[in-house]
């Protein structure tokens, strides 16, 4: 009897103080890992392959509170295209900014320098587009002042981007004192040529307005030609293109 108590004292002893190693009732010691977190150098993590849960017995997420979550010292990043939305469970998924966009908020593209040419071709304008992504519809609105280098010289205004499931835009621009070129279409590049005339005395203005839904992925791009390889048609700094 003595022996057995001293037995069962060492037993609860070792369990107690180790909380890793138990004894059959063979007296076979047999290693428990009563821990599911290691320590890899000064980092820490946990070694269980089922979920966890905190304020829950039954986590239905790799990570699952019931509580409040804090991100301190999060930064910012304005590359970064997409945010974090969650469904009706709290569950955490990403989406991109612009299919959240409502018709209160609209992004805007400004020219940041002058651009001119005398090409009869159109030239895309870079600083005046933006990305889409398929299957979301966008709206756009492009103010565009631009000069002439001599009255005698017109000048085309248009858009070009990816393939559509729909396209309508109008473009409406000077074609001499108090008058305009007006056109409408549902393809890229028209008109398929330009005007004939600009109002060289004062300010002239380009206006392409619409409503695109892409089929694949891409960027819409606002273009412009010059009608005479001779003139010049200068787009000014702070041409802007808003999108939504």
């Amino acid at each position: 009897m003595k022996y057995t108590l001293i037995f069962i004292l060492i037993v609860l002893f070792n369990i107690q103080s180790t909380a890793q190693t138990v004894v059959d009732q063979k007296g076979t010691k047999i290693s428990v890992d009563t821990s599911k977190w290691k320590t890899v150098g000064n980092d820490i993590y946990n070694k269980n392959v089922g979920k966890v849960g905190i304020g829950t017995a039954s986590p239905s997420a790799q990570l699952h509170t019931t509580g409040t979550v804090r991100l301190e010292g999060i930064g910012t990043n304005t590359s970064n295209t997409k945010i974090l939305t969650t469904d009706a469970s709290g569950n955490v998924t990403t989406r991109q900014a612009s299919e959240l966009l409502s018709g209160n908020i609209r992004s805007v593209s400004v020219l940041a320098s002058d651009l001119s040419t005398s090409s009869i071709s159109l030239v895309d304008i870079p600083d005046l587009s933006f990305i889409v992504t398929a299957g979301i519809t966008y709206r756009f609105y492009a103010t565009i002042p631009f000069t002439s280098s001599d009255q005698t010289n017109g000048s085309r205004w248009t858009i070009n981007g990816p393939a559509t499931s729909f396209l309508s835009y109008t473009s409406r621009y000077t074609f001499s004192s108090n008058s305009e070129t007006y056109n409408y279409s549902n393809t890229y590049n028209f008109p398929n040529s330009a005007n004939n005339n600009s109002n060289a005395a004062g300010g002239n203005l380009a206006i392409i307005q619409g409503m695109i839904t892409p089929s694949v992925n891409g960027t819409v791009t606002v273009r412009f030609a010059s009608e005479l390889v001779t003139n010049n048609i200068t787009v000014k700094k702070g041409a802007t293109l808003e999108y939504w």
